[in-house]
C-alpha cells in the first residue's frame, strides 16, 4: 500500500528562495510584499495558493518542489 504525502499549505522564505531561486533578503522583501498585499495580520502565513496567485504561477508548478 502506497500512502500520499499530504501537500503543504503554506509558503517559507526557504521555499521562495528554492522555487524563484532568489536570495535570503530577496525572498524575505517578497514575503513582505505578499503580506501587504493579501493584508494578513502578524504571524499569519502565506498560503501556496496565493503565492501562485501573486508570482503567476500555477500550483501544480510549485508543488513539484515540495
Amino acid at each position: 500500500m502506497h500512502k500520499n504525502k499530504p501537500h503543504r499549505i503554506v509558503i517559507t522564505t526557504k521555499d521562495v528562495m528554492l522555487i524563484l531561486g532568489k536570495s535570503n533578503r530577496t525572498a524575505r522583501r517578497l514575503m513582505k510584499q505578499m503580506c501587504m498585499y493579501f493584508k494578513k495580520k502578524r504571524g499569519q502565513y502565506i498560503t501556496v495558493a496565493e503565492f501562485c496567485e501573486f508570482v503567476g504561477l500555477t500550483e501544480e508548478e510549485v508543488l513539484k518542489f515540495f
